[in-house]
């Protein structure tokens, strides 16, 4: 069984980052894009008293300013 998570880079390609069979299964899309945060070394927005955000506004941000749009992410099980 091969599982990995696709998602867009910036040039608009289809990038494929497989899973380890130790790493979690992801069982919804904040974990999904937890996960890729983790596996891509990216780092995490900090929170800021003047506008606060939600976890998952954090994570969504984190990952556009690493150029990946958030709505191109999916995990796939093979």
């Amino acid at each position: 069984m091969t599982r990995y998570i696709s998602y867009e880079n910036m040039d608009g390609m289809t990038e494929k980052l497989t899973l380890d069979p130790s790493d979690p299964v992801p069982k919804n899309i904040l974990e999904i894009k937890k996960l890729l945060i983790k596996k891509l070394e990216i780092d995490p927005t900090d929170q800021t008293a003047a506008s606060p955000k939600t976890p998952e506004e954090l994570i969504d941000e984190a990952l556009d300013n690493a150029n990946i749009p958030v709505s191109t992410i999916k995990l796939v099980i093979n």
